[in-house]
C-alpha cells in the first residue's frame, strides 16, 4: 500500500509504503496530519472468515487506526520505510516483537471509514461500518483501546467462538 502526502497546491510531497500481505486488498482512509504524525485508518475488503481475527491482531494493519511520525520522510518520492523509523513515541507497540505492530494506535475494528476529534477534550470518534446488522461510532481519549471486533458488532455479539482473539483492552 502507498501513502502519498499533497501539499495544499495538490502536488505530491512525499510517498511511502506499509507493504502487508499481497493477498489480502486493503483500502486506507482519513488522513489526519497534525505535529508530523499520521493517523491512518485501515480496513480490510477482503471477504469471508480469513479477516475475523485481523481487527484484534496488532501484527495486521486491516482494522486498525495507525499512528506513524511522518516528520522523519524527506519530501519527495519515497523507498519502504521501516516500520519502527515511522513509530512515534507513545504508540503501545512500539517495541512489539513484530515491527509491524508498531504503528498500531487503535484496534478491534472493522471498517474505521471516518474519525473526527474534539479540539477541547482530545476525544476522538471513530465511524465504524457493521458487518450485517449494526453499525457504530466509538469514542475514546486513550491509546490502545480494543474495539472488540469481530466478537461484537456494536454492542450485539457476533461471534461466539473465534479461538486467538486478544480480548485485551475491550
Amino acid at each position: 500500500n502507498r501513502v502519498v502526502r499533497l501539499d495544499r497546491g495538490f502536488r505530491v510531497r512525499d510517498t511511502f509504503q506499509i507493504v502487508e500481505d499481497e493477498d489480502d486488498v486493503c483500502h486506507a482512509n482519513c488522513l489526519e496530519e497534525a505535529d508530523g504524525e499520521l493517523l491512518l485508518s485501515i480496513f480490510t475488503l477482503t471477504p469471508g472468515p480469513r479477516n475475523e481475527k485481523n481487527g484484534t491482531e496488532p501484527w495486521r494493519h486491516e482494522g486498525k487506526i495507525l499512528r506513524l511520525d511522518v516528520s522523519v520522510i524527506p519530501d519527495g518520492p519515497g523507498p519502504v520505510w521501516p516500520y519502527r523509523a515511522l513509530s512515534p513515541e507513545g504508540n503501545p507497540y512500539r517495541l512489539d516483537a513484530d515491527p509491524r505492530a508498531s504503528l498500531v494506535w487503535h484496534r478491534g475494528l472493522r471498517n474505521p471509514w471516518s474519525y473526527a476529534f474534539n479540539a477541547e477534550t482530545g476525544a476522538m470518534a471513530i465511524a465504524d461500518v457493521g458487518e450485517s446488522s449494526w453499525e457504530e461510532v466509538d469514542v475514546t481519549t486513550l491509546p490502545d483501546r480494543n474495539f472488540g471486533w469481530p466478537l461484537f458488532e456494536g454492542t450485539a455479539i457476533y461471534l461466539t467462538e473465534c479461538p486467538g482473539v486478544d480480548l485485551s483492552n475491550l
